[in-house]
């Protein structure tokens, strides 16, 4: 009976944690631990949330390159930013994707994903996933966050240069609209 409690246990951790991974910072030369979940792990104490736009025309998914000299410079993501104190997660990324790129997204037709908890050595948060599906491609004007954009398929992106996290994301995203 105990080898069995414990087998089941096991399974319940691997299910929640999605990946441990290393990554290297491009600009500092520094490995970083980050750990991706899909349900709220014990301890998890949340400093801030982030909201994440997949912004997809035909097929294709808008990442975001981040520009040099800002955290993660040179990496690859989706449109995202900062939930500030006086806002929802919905309404952090129609005011982010904006910011970002001049787009203006409509609240009402944005798919809500789920969301990620994300732990980085010294910050956990929640990373909120939207979708917006558009019928014709929007124009891009990129902030001076980013030097670069391309819309490209998911399997493609998961082979770019993305921040910490990023990857597990895509497969969360991709795995959610699949169902």
């Amino acid at each position: 009976m105990g080898i069995i409690i414990k087998a089941v246990v096991i399974l319940i951790l691997l299910t929640m944690c999605i990946v441990i991974q290393s990554y290297s910072c491009p600009s500092k030369r520094k490995s970083l631990e980050v750990l991706v979940y899909q349900r709220k792990p014990d301890n998890f104490d949340s400093t801030m949330e982030v909201a994440a736009c997949c912004c997809e025309y035909e097929g294709q998914y808008l990442f975001l390159k981040k520009a040099s000299g800002r955290l993660w410079e040179s990496s690859w993501s989706l449109p995202a930013g900062k939930v500030e104190s006086n806002e929802t997660s919905l309404q952090a990324v129609v005011r982010e994707i904006f910011e970002e790129t001049g787009v203006e997204l409509d609240s009402d037709p944005l798919e809500n994903i789920g969301s990620l908890y994300i732990r980085y050595p010294h910050l956990d948060f929640v990373f909120h996933i939207f979708r917006s599906v558009f019928s014709t491609c929007p124009q891009i004007t990129l902030s001076d966050e980013h030097q670069e954009f391309q819309w490209i398929a998911l399997n493609d992106a998961l082979q770019l240069s993305l921040i910490p996290g990023g990857k597990e994301a895509i497969i969360y995203f991709k795995e959610a609209i699949e169902k």
